[in-house]
């Protein structure tokens, strides 16, 4: 005999709950089917009721469900088998029963009663693109042992001591933790000689227990030759990253003539401390790149003007007349006006011994807080950047300051009072990492002011090119934890 079970639910509707933190919902919609509404766990919650309605353009759908337990730390409702299109619509009503609550035992009664105060709040979802399914999201510990917490994040909270990102590349690169770029770093303001490219011919790829980072030389991928870098077209739209996907070589500009790699974290955060296990690239006028910058550019796009940090930089050449710009000298610096970056080129962890930076794996630190930034190399800080009266543009000379009126706006640390991403990469030559009066034993091929920098560069390729031993910047371990 069939069973009937009557549900009586009452909620008594608390407008006071409205602006709570459980109230920020995420609907996700899959190809080839399925689709997802969670929202971040919450001890308040006893249980939902979940209303959905699709519309969609061959079927509609309804569905009236409660929801009782968590699952990974979010209270979610999916439906798996439900295909959805482009152009459908997903309403929503979800009841959040918090307390005083009566639940009957549903095993002891086919009748079900319940009975709660609550919060409802309703929306519309369109869909406008079917993505792959993804597990949950890390959830943070929101039970912190000590009130003081500095770090931020952009949806939700964490603790000191939570860590962010940990990434030992033991596998192949994970999508939901990384993006390979794909473009021209026409708008980069040290102009680097190279294009960023996501290609199968290994400028980004996981080998030996390492993120490998390579540059290459264009013309040595198949298709490609000198005439090209001269007459050609380069094209990066499909799968593009960047501001700038495609560039006609013309006159003495010439297509990039180095193919590199970079990729960027999906972390985005606020404050905290990172950590890089890393060797750094050795050849003549390569760098690495190991970066934060901005998720927004909430002082401006030109010039660095919304800041960036570079954690660590060695360059590749062991034998320069200028031994401060050599592959023994460490730099790292906050940048706040690319036009004045020189202002911070004096502090320099310079090695004693006969070996460069990229002989050996070192971890490179940083811990970025509110009243100052150290970098440290190897667990030993050796260098701390602190805002002065005027906050970090107080380093700056006066020439410089008033482009940057913008951040009398701000904190002390500004620009540093938003989210950051890490980003590591390669880059080659450029008009800013090599003065024009350092000379290897071939003197330096271009001038930064010129605007043929990268044909001159690309002129002189059998002076520079056998001295690519590793043009590689080796990633052993990434780990960014909150303070």
């Amino acid at each position: 005999m069939a069973v009937t079970r009557i549900v009586l639910f009452i909620l008594l509707i608390l407008p006071a709950l409205a602006q709570d933190s459980f109230t920020q919902i995420t609907v996700q919609a899959f190809k080839p089917k399925g689709f997802r509404i969670y929202l971040p766990g919450d001890a308040k919650i006893k249980f939902l009721r979940i209303h959905v309605q699709l519309n969609s353009t061959i079927q509609k759908y309804r569905f009236d469900e409660f929801v009782f337990h968590e699952t990974e730390g979010y209270w979610v409702f999916e439906k798996p088998d439900i295909k959805l299109r482009v152009d459908d619509e997903l309403q929503y009503d979800i009841f959040f029963c918090t307390n005083n609550s009566i639940i009957s035992d549903p095993s002891e009664d086919n009748n079900m009663q319940l009975f709660c105060n609550g919060h409802a709040k309703g929306g519309t979802y369109n869909v406008t693109n079917l993505d792959k399914r993804t597990e949950l999201p890390p959830v943070y510990n929101r039970e912190c042992l000590s009130k003081f917490r500095l770090t931020q994040v952009p949806n939700g909270e964490v603790c000191a001591g939570d860590v962010l990102l940990e990434e030992h590349f033991d596998d192949l690169l994970n999508p939901e933790l990384w993006e390979v770029e794909h473009y021209i770093p026409m708008d980069h303001p040290e102009h680097p000689f190279v294009s960023y490219q996501n290609i199968d011919s290994g400028t980004v790829h996981v080998s030996g227990g390492a993120l490998n980072i390579q540059a290459m030389v264009q013309t040595e991928l198949q298709g490609y030759n000198q005439e090209f870098l001269y007459k050609g077209s380069l094209d990066l739209y499909s799968g593009c990253t960047g501001r700038v996907c495609g560039m006609h070589a013309m006159g003495p500009m010439i297509l990039p003539p180095i193919v590199s790699g970079r990729v960027r974290s999906r972390v985005p955060f606020k404050y905290g401390t990172i950590h890089i296990r890393a060797k750094m690239p050795i050849g003549d006028w390569i760098y690495p790149e190991m970066l934060l910058e901005p998720l927004v550019n909430k002082y401006g796009s030109m010039f660095y003007s919304s800041g960036a940090l570079k954690i660590a930089m060695a360059r590749g050449n062991r034998n320069l007349n200028d031994t401060t710009y050599n592959s023994k000298v460490l730099q790292g610096r906050p940048i706040l006006n690319s036009k004045c970056k020189r202002v911070f080129d004096y502090h320099k962890n310079q090695r004693t011994d006969n070996s460069s930076w990229g002989d050996d794996f070192h971890v490179y630190s940083l811990t970025w807080q509110p009243g100052q930034i150290q970098l440290s190399i190897d667990g030993r800080p050796w260098v701390t950047y602190t805002p002065g009266s005027s906050g970090l543009r107080s380093w700056l000379p006066k020439a410089c300051r008033q482009d940057w009126y913008t951040l009398l706006n701000g904190p002390k640390i500004a620009p540093f009072d938003q989210h950051f991403y890490l980003s590591l990469g390669v880059a080659v030559g450029g008009t800013f990492e090599f003065p024009d009066n350092v000379v290897a034993s071939y003197g330096k091929p271009w001038k930064n002011s010129d605007s043929g920098a990268a044909r001159d560069f690309w002129k002189a390729r059998l002076d520079w090119l056998p001295t690519w031993t590793q043009p590689v910047l080796a990633v052993d371990y990434v780990k960014i934890v909150a303070i």
